[in-house]
Protein backbone atom coordinates (compact mmCIF):
# COMPACT_ATOMS: atom_id res chain seq x y z
CA UNK A 1 0.00 0.00 0.00
CA UNK A 2 1.19 3.36 -1.14
CA UNK A 3 0.64 7.04 0.09
CA UNK A 4 -0.02 9.71 -1.94
CA UNK A 5 2.91 11.05 -1.19
CA UNK A 6 5.20 8.24 -2.12
CA UNK A 7 3.51 7.43 -5.80
CA UNK A 8 5.94 10.71 -6.80
CA UNK A 9 8.93 9.55 -7.48
CA UNK A 10 10.31 13.04 -7.02
CA UNK A 11 9.14 13.35 -3.37
CA UNK A 12 11.10 10.49 -1.86
CA UNK A 13 14.24 11.51 0.41
CA UNK A 14 16.70 9.25 -1.51
CA UNK A 15 15.32 10.70 -4.54
CA UNK A 16 15.79 14.08 -3.83
CA UNK A 17 19.17 13.89 -2.72
CA UNK A 18 20.00 12.52 -5.40
CA UNK A 19 18.81 15.00 -7.52
CA UNK A 20 20.20 17.95 -5.34
CA UNK A 21 23.57 16.09 -5.67
CA UNK A 22 23.38 16.35 -9.23
CA UNK A 23 22.89 19.80 -9.88
CA UNK A 24 25.83 21.07 -7.37
CA UNK A 25 27.72 23.46 -8.71
CA UNK A 26 26.10 23.71 -12.32
CA UNK A 27 25.66 27.62 -13.38
CA UNK A 28 22.49 28.75 -14.09
CA UNK A 29 21.99 30.22 -17.33
CA UNK A 30 19.99 34.40 -17.00
CA UNK A 31 16.74 32.38 -19.14
CA UNK A 32 16.86 29.47 -16.09
CA UNK A 33 16.98 32.31 -12.97
CA UNK A 34 13.90 33.87 -15.12
CA UNK A 35 11.91 31.04 -15.49
CA UNK A 36 12.81 30.12 -11.46
CA UNK A 37 11.59 33.74 -10.57
CA UNK A 38 7.89 33.35 -12.76
CA UNK A 39 7.65 29.89 -10.83
CA UNK A 40 8.22 31.61 -7.88
CA UNK A 41 5.79 34.10 -8.28
CA UNK A 42 3.04 31.54 -9.61
CA UNK A 43 3.88 30.03 -6.36
CA UNK A 44 3.04 32.64 -4.29
CA UNK A 45 0.18 33.62 -5.92
CA UNK A 46 -1.53 30.20 -5.67
CA UNK A 47 -0.47 29.86 -2.09
CA UNK A 48 -1.97 32.58 -1.02
CA UNK A 49 -5.19 32.88 -3.24
CA UNK A 50 -6.79 35.89 -3.26
CA UNK A 51 -4.74 37.56 -0.64
CA UNK A 52 -2.03 38.14 -3.26
CA UNK A 53 -2.38 41.34 -5.48
CA UNK A 54 0.62 41.92 -7.04
CA UNK A 55 1.04 45.24 -8.87
CA UNK A 56 -2.90 45.78 -6.97
CA UNK A 57 -1.21 46.14 -3.78
CA UNK A 58 -1.66 48.97 -0.94
CA UNK A 59 0.16 51.76 0.28
CA UNK A 60 1.94 50.20 2.76
CA UNK A 61 2.64 47.24 0.89
CA UNK A 62 4.23 48.82 -1.95
CA UNK A 63 6.19 51.02 0.72
CA UNK A 64 7.48 47.89 2.51
CA UNK A 65 8.41 46.15 -1.30
CA UNK A 66 10.69 49.31 -1.96
CA UNK A 67 12.33 49.25 1.86
CA UNK A 68 12.86 45.57 1.33
CA UNK A 69 14.58 46.43 -2.16
CA UNK A 70 16.36 49.97 -1.55
CA UNK A 71 16.58 49.54 2.22
CA UNK A 72 15.90 52.26 4.64
CA UNK A 73 16.91 55.95 3.17
CA UNK A 74 19.18 57.93 5.15
CA UNK A 75 19.32 61.36 3.60
CA UNK A 76 16.91 63.67 1.77
CA UNK A 77 18.08 64.18 -1.92
CA UNK A 78 16.40 67.29 -2.04
CA UNK A 79 17.72 69.13 1.35
CA UNK A 80 20.59 66.63 1.18
CA UNK A 81 19.96 66.80 4.56
CA UNK A 82 21.71 63.78 6.74
CA UNK A 83 21.50 64.64 10.22
CA UNK A 84 18.12 63.52 11.42
CA UNK A 85 16.60 60.46 13.12
CA UNK A 86 15.73 57.67 10.90
CA UNK A 87 12.17 57.71 10.87
CA UNK A 88 12.13 61.51 9.34
CA UNK A 89 13.73 60.41 6.27
CA UNK A 90 10.80 58.33 3.61
CA UNK A 91 10.54 56.77 0.57
CA UNK A 92 8.40 59.38 -2.04
CA UNK A 93 7.04 58.00 -5.18
CA UNK A 94 7.94 60.26 -7.70
CA UNK A 95 4.92 59.89 -10.51
CA UNK A 96 2.12 59.53 -7.75
CA UNK A 97 0.86 55.97 -9.86
CA UNK A 98 3.09 53.97 -6.87
CA UNK A 99 4.97 50.95 -9.80
CA UNK A 100 6.83 48.49 -8.51
CA UNK A 101 10.03 50.60 -10.71
CA UNK A 102 12.89 50.75 -8.00
CA UNK A 103 13.41 54.00 -10.10
CA UNK A 104 10.38 55.82 -9.44
CA UNK A 105 11.20 56.17 -5.96
CA UNK A 106 13.49 59.04 -3.94
CA UNK A 107 14.42 59.38 -0.71
CA UNK A 108 12.88 62.62 0.89
CA UNK A 109 13.08 63.72 4.46
CA UNK A 110 9.69 64.31 6.01
CA UNK A 111 9.60 68.39 5.19
CA UNK A 112 10.54 67.83 1.81
CA UNK A 113 8.25 64.95 1.51
CA UNK A 114 5.04 66.76 2.43
CA UNK A 115 6.30 69.93 0.27
CA UNK A 116 6.19 67.44 -2.66
CA UNK A 117 3.13 65.74 -2.18
CA UNK A 118 1.54 69.43 -1.79
CA UNK A 119 3.08 70.13 -5.39
CA UNK A 120 4.76 72.80 -3.85
CA UNK A 121 8.81 71.14 -4.64
CA UNK A 122 10.24 70.61 -7.92
CA UNK A 123 11.99 67.67 -7.69
CA UNK A 124 15.51 67.85 -8.93
CA UNK A 125 16.70 65.75 -11.85
CA UNK A 126 18.63 62.63 -11.60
Amino acid sequence: MFCIGELNIAKRPEVRLKISQAVKGVPKTPEHCEALRQAQIKSQAERSGNAWKGDDAGYRAKHLWVEKKLGKPNFCEVCRNGKLRSRQYTWANISHEYKRDTNDWIRLCVKCHMAYDRNRLVLPLK
